[in-house]
């Protein structure tokens, strides 16, 4: 879901975002004003839920429900604009469902911790479900439907270690 806003001038926006260049205003969405298309803020993960296809609700309430069975004390608010996951008051997982591509789970250890471009030190994943993006954070695909009952309780063994991980 997305947040048209009208721009009417455009010379303080370009100043503002430092672009090198005056915007073209001469296509069809520019008279009289540009619009910028901004993704929609969501307050709550209701709002979020509904805001997804029908298709990728199902993905997302399926990882839900993993979280949950993993770990059933953790706190869901909505940050980064999607479904968080906290343990005691740290981000530990994010569900991405951002754009056109897979939905995912991201395992991360919050914003304190730096991100180093190293070997993760995160063990606990035998079946080697974790697609690794730095030492610190990876991401989970939602399986494919035949897989789904097969993967369960590998998946919810990597997130229940993960989020005891130090």
């Amino acid at each position: 879901m997305t947040t048209a806003v009208a721009v009417h001038d455009s010379a303080p926006l370009v100043a503002k975002l430092n672009w090198p260049q005056p915007l073209d205003c001469s296509g069809p969405l520019s008279s009289p004003a540009i619009r910028l298309i901004m993704p929609t803020q969501f307050a709550t993960v209701a709002e979020f839920l509904d805001a997804q296809t029908p298709e990728r609700r199902a993905e997302v309430e399926w990882l839900r429900a993993l979280v949950v069975e993993a770990e059933p004390g953790v706190g869901e608010i909505i940050k980064w604009n999607s479904p968080s996951y906290t343990m005691n008051g740290i981000d530990r997982l994010t569900i991405n469902a951002a754009g056109k591509g897979p939905v995912r789970l991201i395992l991360h250890f919050g914003t304190d911790r730096a991100e180093k471009n190293a070997a993760p030190t995160f063990s606990d994943d035998p079946q080697r479900l974790l697609t690794w993006h730095s030492d610190i954070r990876a991401s989970l695909l939602v399986p494919q439907s035949t897989a789904l009952a097969k993967d369960r309780d590998a998946l919810i063994a990597v997130i229940r270690a993960w989020l005891v991980a130090p």
